[in-house]
């Protein structure tokens, strides 16, 4: 048998028989991964299924119930969340959770189409999830490091090019991921930013956006305008990796996207995030992920000819 696919196709200009019920036909365009919709619950959040939505104009959203516990992050536009008689104005970079028997309504204020992304999970106890997460049903918090959320969204959708069971897996942990930087974001905001804090959001975000093009800790430095030895300093005292650590991530969680689903070489993959020398790509590859770029690719072409 088979293994089941997780990704669903770009809507633009389907009919609405084609769309998931609960996907809204005021939706102009969207991908979508879906995974298993009826999962066993357990005290873990568990992904069923994110999307990006390319909203149009006058979009309308009127929710008396759902079957999932929910995120939606406002990547464009400006939108009015009303919910349990209270109005909240969003903007890019807000977002807010729901619980199963959460009725709101959401609506864009915009004049032309806006982008915004959902991801739904299954928990027992999800409501303590959320408020262990500094997070409450209805209303909605703005994100101090609003592209990293945006990032995990991004990657949570991209889940469709894996299998079900791998996708769930992976969406899963992005998941929580995704409700750490919330939950810290609590943190961040609960009083005033300190310079120190301010400048390593900064330098953070710069490197979060501009990773495949920077060769070293040095250069990130250079371009953020500190000292290298004042941006490990700053790691060290606002994250628990090291900017190094950071950087080699975030090339290799893009070098396996590059391999896995766009089927790049390993010299492709290498050069496309910064290394000309793919020997030395492919160790830092297999300390980070276990396994060689080859093998990688190898396990998940296994498990999608399940």
């Amino acid at each position: 048998m088979g293994a089941k696919k997780t990704s669903f196709a770009e809507n633009k200009g389907d009919s609405e028989a084609d769309r998931p019920k609960f996907i809204s036909s005021q939706v102009e365009s969207g991908r979508y991964f879906f995974g298993n919709m009826s999962p066993k619950t357990s005290r873990e959040p568990r992904i069923v299924c994110a999307g990006s939505e390319r909203c149009g104009s006058g979009y309308f959203l009127n929710r008396k119930s759902f079957g999932y516990y929910a995120l939606e992050y406002i990547a464009e536009g400006e939108w009015e969340l009303e919910c349990g008689g209270r109005i909240f104005h969003l903007g890019p970079g807000s977002v807010f959770a729901y619980a199963p028997d959460t009725a709101f309504t959401l609506s864009l204020k915009s004049g032309a189409a806006a982008l915004k992304y959902f991801l739904d999970f299954a928990c027992r106890g999800g409501k303590k999830v959320l408020k262990d997460n500094s997070l409450e049903a209805g209303v909605p918090v703005a994100l101090v490091q609003g592209a990293g959320a945006l990032a995990l969204f991004e990657q949570c959708v991209g889940c469709a090019g894996f299998e079900t069971g791998p996708a769930t897996e992976i969406g899963s942990h992005l998941l929580c991921a995704l409700l750490g930087m919330i939950r810290e974001n609590s943190r961040l905001t609960a009083g005033q930013l300190t310079a120190s804090l301010k400048t390593f959001l900064r330098c953070r975000a710069y490197i979060l956006e501009n990773y495949a093009r920077l060769g070293s800790v040095s250069e990130a430095a250079r371009k953020c305008f500190v000292g290298e030895a004042y941006l490990c300093r700053l790691f060290k005292a606002h994250s628990a990796q090291t900017p190094l650590e950071f950087l080699t991530m975030l090339k290799m969680n893009h070098a396996a996207d590059l391999i896995v689903r766009q089927n790049c070489s390993v010299k492709e993959a290498a050069a496309q995030v910064g290394y000309a020398d793919p020997y030395h790509f492919s160790r830092l590859f297999k300390k980070t992920h276990a396994l060689s770029p080859k093998n990688f690719a190898l396990k998940i072409l296994k498990q999608n000819a399940r």
